[in-house]
């Protein structure tokens, strides 16, 4: 009824499908881990109301040093003006 070459295209398909069943189980599987690690992640980072929690009083933030002068240079040479 079909031919030889029929049979092998028809496994190798297979194959190939089952092969891009398998590994797209084991990416949404990472995919999840990844999102559930984030999630943790960000919940371990939201503030706390606990006053306890605060973090130390004693910190300061510098102030940024002023801006300097801006100077506009030229290059020219023979080839361009």
């Amino acid at each position: 009824m079909y031919d030889r070459k029929t049979w092998v295209i028809v496994t190798l398909c297979a194959v190939a499908l089952a092969g891009n069943l398998y590994f797209q189980q084991k990416n949404n599987q990472a995919l999840a881990d990844k999102k559930a690690k984030e999630e943790f992640l960000e919940k371990a980072a939201a503030p706390t109301t606990d006053p306890a929690a605060a973090p130390a009083a004693g910190l300061s933030v510098e102030t940024p040093p002023p801006p300097t002068e801006e100077e506009t240079v030229v290059i020219e040479n023979d080839k361009i003006a």
